[in-house]
């Protein structure tokens, strides 16, 4: 009987591993939305309803879709893409960035508007 206790403790923690996990604080791929900045020195994307700065590491495709779409360095963009989001850290050019988010796939890229992010600015 104690045995049978102890594997059905075991079974519920195992079946419960991410049980009460809030996705935004959570490690790891995910889709995120968001205002994405580049220029020399600068890969920076704040997601919708966060005030973090995240530094975005991308294949060169990333950048040539982005160059399109701008006309100066440091022009926002919206962004959707899909990656992989590190834990809270120091990240990019002179670690002004706490995550880091390694782009896997871009889902939407555009001239941001300032309703993006659901902001009536």
């Amino acid at each position: 009987m104690r045995l049978l206790a102890w594997f059905l403790v075991i079974l519920v923690s195992i079946g419960c591993g991410g049980c009460g996990d809030d996705p935004s604080t959570a490690n790891g791929s995910l889709e995120v939305a968001g205002t994405y900045e580049g220029g020399f020195e600068s890969s920076f994307f704040v997601p919708c309803g966060t005030a973090e700065t995240w530094w975005v590491e991308a294949d060169p495709a990333f950048q040539q879709q982005y160059a399109a779409l701008v006309t100066r360095d440091y022009e926002p963009v919206f962004v959707r893409m899909r990656g992989d989001r590190s834990a809270l850290g120091t990240y990019g050019h002179q670690g002004l960035a706490v995550r880091e988010f390694v782009v896997k796939e871009v889902l939407e890229m555009r001239r941001a508007i300032s309703t993006d992010c659901g902001s009536q600015e």
